[in-house]
């Protein structure tokens, strides 16, 4: 487990709904799951597993002024994390792209710091929203 996940609060009482600083919307992720928890869980495991290579290959495209590849990497992304309400990611995604469309070049490294920064706390969060899943699915079933 890394320092960023053991950070999280695994023992606080958990509920379905998600306030506005967690980086995914739990309510909209399982309407676009038709209330799926398991399969919500499972996209959200295989999303944020890849998701610091995808971050990495935007960052090497980068380095190496690969504005097509960068590009197409962003909007990508942002289509994924949209899909699983993942919105500050697929925002700063959508934002970085449109710069790099702009022809704002010189603002992709500032736009990369806010992207990483977005990528991390949803892979920092995974564990905590596979457990609120798990609860909600729980009294889904039970309630």
């Amino acid at each position: 487990m890394s320092a960023g996940e053991e950070r999280l609060d695994h023992s606080s009482p958990i509920s379905p709904a998600t306030s506005a600083a967690e980086p995914f919307e739990i309510a909209a992720l399982l309407r676009r799951c038709m209330g799926d928890h398991e399969f919500a869980a499972r996209l959200i495991e295989k999303f944020t597993g890849r998701l610091a290579d995808t971050v990495k290959e935007i960052e090497r495209g980068v380095e190496a002024k690969d504005w097509s590849s960068v590009t197409s990497r962003l909007h990508n992304l942002k289509g994924e994390a949209g899909s699983l309400a993942a919105v500050e990611l697929a925002s700063s995604a959508e934002e970085m792209r449109e710069r790099l469309f702009d022809g704002h070049i010189h603002a992709a490294s500032t736009h990369l710091l806010e992207l990483k920064a977005a990528a991390d706390r949803c892979i920092q969060f995974r564990f905590t929203i596979a457990k609120r899943l798990e609860q909600a699915a729980s009294v889904a079933l039970h309630g």
